[in-house]
Order: C-alpha cells, then structure tokens, then sequence
C-alpha cells in the first residue's frame, strides 16, 4: 500500500535572530522560491504563515501574497492558520490565545478570502486546555508534533504516528494531524548538505508497509534554506542551492513506487481501524507543557530565559490586565499585545531589536497610562496581638499561633517555614521542612526547607538567603508581619511574611536589589509537602496553562520527575508549569494547598519535582523567575519584587480536566 507524504512550511518574518533590514532578503531567498517549486512541480505543500508576517510581506512584496493566492485557488497549496503573533499558548491567558487566533482569522479572510480549519501549534508548543481555544476560534485540526507527546504516553500503539487521531481535554476535542521531529531535522541535514539523497530515501521509506499510511517529510521553519537567522556558531555555511536540492528530493520521491502527495488536509482522510481517531490526552504530570524537538528545546525558553523573558512576559500582563476590564480597547490595541508577546523576542533576538521593543512596550504603556508602580509604605499598628495570635522567639524559632494558624520559623535558616498547620484543614502540618534522614532512600538524603529562595549561577556556588537573621516582628493592619534583610554576596534580599489568622492564609514578599547583571537559576518559595499529611494514591496538582479551564494532573500513580533538574551544564531545567491564572494548587481528594501570585508583578512559573521513595513521596514546588539556556544573557535583579500568598483549603467537588 502507499506511503502519503505531506509537508508544512512554517514562514515566520519576525524570526528572533533576523533583523528587519534582512526580511527583503528572506522573502527572495525562501518564500519565493518554496511557492516556486510548488508551481513548477504541483507540490500540494501547506503553508503556515502569521497574520503579522502577511502584513510584513504585504509591505515589501506584495506579489508574493497574490502568488500564493493563486496557488491556493488552483488547489495546489493549502493554507495553515496559527494566529496573528506566534505566541507560546501554554504562557498567556485564554484571552490573549482567543484574540490571537481571532486576529489572526480575520486577516486571512481579508487577504486570501478564506478562514483556515487546520492550525498549526505554534512552536509545536502544547497544553491540554489549548483544544477548547482552538474549538472556539472556529479551527477543527490542530498539527502538533509526535515524537514528545509519544515519550510520555509510551501506552500509544506506535502506529498512531500514521494516523489522524483526536486530541482532547474534557468533552471537547480537535483533529490531530501529527508533525515529526526526527524527520524534519533529517530534511534539514539533507537540505544543507550534511547527509545525501540515499540516506534520506532510505529514511522515508522505512515507514512503507502493507498498509496505507501517511508521515510528514517536513514541518519547521523556511527561513533556514537558502539563507542563515545567525542564531547558532553552528550553522551550516550554504555551499550550494538548497531549494535546488529540496526539489530534487520531492522529484526522487516522486519516481518512487507506492509513495504520493498529499496536502496536510488529506491526512484526516487516511483511516485505519484501531489505529487512528482515537482520544489522546497529549500531557501527562511530568510533561504538562510538551514541545518539539529535544528535551533541552522546552517551554521555559520563552518563560524566563533570553535577555529577560520575565521582564517582558511581566510588562505584557501589566498591560493584558488593562485591556482586558475595558471594552473601549479595540482590536488595534489587542493585536500589539499579540505582537509584544510573540515567542521570538524571547530567543535569540538581537540586541537592537530588543532595545526598540523595549522602547515600544514604554510608549505603549504610556498610551495606555500604565502608571509605574511603586510599593506603598505601610502604617504600622502598635496593638500587640491581633487576631488572637500570640507570638514567641525561641532557640531561633518563631513560634506563631492562633485561632486557624500555627506556624513555626526558623531564623537560622533566613525565616524559612519549618511547618504549616491550618486547624480548619488539618492538625498535622500541611508543608514545611523536612529533615535529612526522613526519605530511607539516600538520593533524597538533605534538608528539604520552604518558604525560601536560591539562585544557581553556572560553575559558581549557589546563593540562598537561607542566613541566620533577627527579624523585626510587627503588628500591621490587623496581620502579623515577620521580615528582615538578608546580605549576599550579589547584594541585599528584603524578606517579609505576612500572616492572616482570621482569613488563613501566609504573604511571601520578596524584594532583590542585586549591585551587577548576572546569570542563573533564580528560584522562589520552595514549598515542600509533608508526606504523611496527604493520601499518596489521592495526591494531583493543577493550574492553568493557557486555556479558560485548570489542568489537572494525577500525581498519586505517576512516575518520578523533576521539572528542574540540569538537563546539561547549559539548560538548567527542562520543563515548567504555566500557571496563567496566576494560581496553582497541590493537593489530594480532601485537602489542598493553593499558591497564588500577580503575573503583572512578576512573571514566575513553577517548578515542580515528584520522586518516588518507599512509602513516602516527595513532593515539592517553587517558582522560577530566570533560568538558562542557549539564549540566556545577563540579566538585572535591580528592584525585583514578588508577592507569593499561600493557603489551604478543603478540597470541593469540580469538574476536573484531566
């Protein structure tokens, strides 16, 4: 039976490493010639492009628009849709996703009189929640890739990679056409010369068989054939045509037995019994956020690495949390929300790119009137025991109770928290320290604190605010407050808690006012779960990663992971929570803890970590402000503030999306 190849063509004018001097070049060095191999040959390629790159092209040539216009009315090519921006989903609100694709929607319509039902995922980067937005936006098949979502859902009949199948999350699902890491990187090698025309015949047709299936020869960027971005040292110098070489391949193909093209669309046609349609959950809890490639390619390279990730990210909330409560904001106002929130300014972008979108996010939000904001001094309350909480300093403990709360500290360790209890939860406690010789197992043979902060420069030790410290203990509106400064060798941490009795709940308040730009892993508020406090088989967590419903995931019957483990001495962890509600929670079916933050004050994502150890699980959470990878740069603490409030609650019935 025959072998269905098809191909998706991502075009991306806004490329981090591309500078807009370089966009002329690009579109005569690999947007004509991909429509122009396509015409000579009758390539049905789908072709994905943003709606902000089609108004670019638009500007600088817009011959290429009419061609590609034409070649979709002849049936040739086929148009794939992915938004107005590429913006990493599992990292902005449901809303900015909704308009996004909505934006996005509009100007195809306008430009080439159709509306898409095929998207592409942009980055190949997905969260489960992700299938309502596309459900809503009017999209019926999403293309997303194969090879991570397989790694963690080894149950799959590797079959499935053949097939159309179903991509769901609750009641709602999506067509699912599968893209392939492995084979568009072979494509690439092939392109450039680092393999031959054998090697990669030899490769497709390993996935012939009796019978029919269908397998994508190519689904990545047109920007790296004929021409170079300038991300990497590595790149491969451009010894010859590569478009002459990519059309050679498809006429190769073309001569061999049994083997055909397809458009993208055709996929959904191709059925098999067992094999195809079925419902797949894509995630699972050690990989909540999958994207392609390898495993050190992940979601926090557009979350809180490049020049500043968490800078931007926090200037586009500020701003989403303004145009979100006004309905006089219009659609010109939403589209540069999409556009400043693009993942290619948070990769390789260059220095003067960066520069002017740093200008542009000041001048907007001044169009906007986004106030600076600054923390208010507080009156302090002289009453000395409110809420009936007593307090008492002992042996370097502060031993903080109430009607609701009992809380210990320990100022040997920088007013870390050493137990968590909530009377109207539980009466054990709920987080806290756990001691070294607590877990049998010796890989988890350490002191396991909360409530503090770390930072993780490569090759250098790890600075922590983990100091012995006399705190200053307060009355102030009606709370209790326990803070002190904390000197480091990179400077100064002002470290506050902020205790409610009569409400529940605990305040972290962080402020860092580090003297020099540096590099690292700068994690918050550790909170590490006390094991026996919580049912193994019960335990999950959840939050939102882009979609308008929380994800849950089971953590009960789940293998051991680690979001922040070293992947390699250049990628310091490899996997991450959203939380684009600004709120997670951990738990199991009677209890659970919830951590909430402002992403408009600082946009963190969690880090979570679940080992496996006889008896005891260990489980434990914290809040990632920077990390490193391949773009990371310098960057400023100056001034950092965050605000991380916790409390427990008693679990209640709600629909859960598993």
């Amino acid at each position: 039976m025959s072998l269905d190849l098809y191909s998706i063509f991502h075009l991306n004018l806004s490329y981090s490493s591309i500078e807009k001097s370089d966009r002329k070049k690009v579109i005569d060095n690999c947007y004509w010639p991909l429509l122009e191999i396509a015409k000579k040959n009758r390539l049905p390629f789908g072709i994905e492009i943003t709606g902000n790159t089609i108004e670019q092209i638009t500007e600088i040539d817009k011959s290429w628009i009419s061609e590609f216009k034409k070649l979709i009315k002849k049936n040739i090519c086929e148009l794939i849709g992915s938004g107005y921006s590429q913006i990493i989903g599992p990292l902005v609100p449901a809303r900015v996703n909704l308009e996004n694709l909505k934006l996005g929607n509009k100007i195809y319509k306008e430009v080439f009189d159709i509306e898409p039902k095929i998207a592409l995922v942009n980055e190949q980067t997905f969260s489960k929640s992700l299938v309502e937005i596309y459900e809503k936006t009017g999209f019926d098949t999403i293309i997303m890739e194969w090879n991570n979502p397989y790694s963690v859902n080894l149950n799959w009949d590797s079959n499935y990679r053949y097939y159309p199948q179903k991509a769901t999350f609750g009641k709602k699902s999506v067509n699912l056409i599968w893209n392939e890491t492995i084979s568009f990187q072979k494509f690439q090698r092939y392109a450039h010369g680092e393999i031959e025309l054998p090697e990669i015949l030899k490769f497709i047709k390993i996935h012939q068989s009796k019978y029919k299936k269908a397998f994508p020869i190519y689904g990545n960027d047109v920007e790296v054939f004929n021409f170079r971005p300038g991300r990497y040292m590595t790149e491969a110098v451009i010894s010859n045509n590569e478009w002459e070489r990519i059309e050679a391949l498809y006429k190769s193909l073309s001569y061999q037995k049994n083997i055909n093209f397809i458009k993208p669309s055709g996929v959904l046609k191709i059925k098999k019994k067992f094999y195809s349609n079925n419902k797949l959950n894509l995630t699972s809890a050690s990989s909540p956020i999958v994207v392609k490639k390898q495993r050190k390619y992940n979601i926090l390279r557009w979350a809180v690495t490049g020049r500043n990730d968490c800078l931007i990210n926090t200037q586009c909330w500020k701003i989403y949390n303004k145009l979100k409560n006004h309905k006089k904001y219009k659609a010109q106002d939403w589209k540069k929300l999409c556009y400043f929130w693009s993942s290619d300014f948070r990769t390789h972008i260059t220095l003067s790119r960066w520069k002017q979108l740093l200008s542009d996010l000041r001048k907007f939000k001044k169009y906007l009137k986004i106030k600076k904001e600054f923390s208010k001094k507080k009156r302090v309350n002289l009453k000395k025991n409110i809420n009936n909480l007593s307090v008492k300093y002992e042996k370097n403990f502060i031993f903080v109770k109430g009607k609701r709360l009992n809380i210990k500290f320990d100022c040997n360790k920088g007013i870390s928290l050493d137990s968590f209890i909530d009377y109207k939860i539980s009466k054990k406690s709920l987080f806290g320290k756990l001691d070294h010789e607590y877990f049998e197992n010796i890989s988890l043979g350490a002191d396991w604190f909360s409530g503090h902060l770390s930072f993780e420069p490569p090759g250098k030790h790890k600075v922590t605010d983990m100091q012995k410290v006399k705190p200053k203990i307060i009355h102030l509106n009606n709370k209790l407050i326990i803070k002190s400064s904390i000197k480091t060798l990179l400077g100064l941490i002002k470290k506050e808690w902020e205790i409610d009795d009569k409400i529940g709940n605990i305040t972290l308040n962080i402020k860092i006012n580090w003297h020099k730009q540096i590099l690292g892993a700068l994690r918050l508020c550790h909170i590490t779960l006390i094991p026996e406090t919580f049912k193994k088989n019960k335990l999950y967590y959840a939050s939102h990663n882009g979609g308008l419903k929380k994800e849950f995931f089971k953590l009960g019957n789940s293998k051991s992971f680690d979001h922040g483990r070293l992947e390699s001495q250049l990628i310091s962890a490899n996997q991450s929570i959203g939380i684009t509600e600004g709120e997670v929670e951990l738990g199991d079916n009677k209890k659970k803890i919830v951590i909430q933050f402002d992403n408009s004050q600082s946009a963190l994502v969690g880090i979570l970590t679940h080992k496996l150890s006889d008896k005891k699980n260990f489980t434990r959470i914290c809040f990632s402000a920077s990390e490193i990878d391949d773009t990371s740069k310098n960057k400023d603490y100056k001034n950092f503030e965050a605000k991380i409030k916790i409390f427990a609650k008693k679990k209640i019935r709600e629909k859960i999306y598993l």
